[in-house]
């Protein structure tokens, strides 16, 4: 992925790894999800994005799409997802464009939430009940998983992803 968040020193010797991809598939599963082909939008093209992408995109038959609110980030990662899964079906669209119909993974990978006062990064209008909303926000409840559970889905932030990259570490 080209981050390092954990160094082990061995014999002298630093060796970094990147534990984002194993805490966010641990935390995915906690909200009953099980690999499986899926549409999924990733909010967001930055480090985390770039975590859930790869992870998302091992599975087989999975639509990525990735919105961003500068489009060529966007499409910078989806190039970069493209050359190293090969087959991976990705695009990349401008965030004010986002729609979710039909999607059944949404993962809020920006900074919107953070802050109290932020606005939702997207609209939950059209989401399907049975989609699940991931927001790796885990310092406070965000107003996104807030709306996305009083829509019926099934939402949380990121919280047990952090907890989950401490396990891994």
């Amino acid at each position: 992925l080209g981050a390092v968040n954990t160094v082990v020193v061995r014999r002298g010797r630093t060796t970094g790894y990147n534990t984002d991809v194993a805490g966010f598939l641990r935390a995915l599963k906690e909200l009953g999800w099980r690999p499986r082909p899926c549409r999924a939008v990733i909010l967001g093209a930055g480090g985390a994005a770039k975590a859930v992408a790869w992870a998302l995109a091992k599975q087989p038959g999975t639509e990525l799409l990735i919105a961003n609110r500068h489009l060529a980030r966007a499409r910078r990662l989806a190039g970069w997802l493209r050359r190293r899964r090969p087959g991976a079906s990705v695009r990349a669209i401008p965030l004010a464009r986002v729609t979710l119909e039909g999607q059944d993974l949404l993962v809020n990978a920006t900074s919107l939430g953070m802050a109290p006062g932020d606005p939702m990064p997207v609209s939950l209008r059209g989401a399907p009940r049975r989609m699940r909303v991931y927001d790796l926000v885990y310092n406070r409840a965000t107003p996104l998983v807030a709306r996305a559970r009083r829509q019926g889905c099934v939402a949380a932030n990121g919280t047990s992803m952090l907890v989950y990259q401490g396990a891994e570490a």
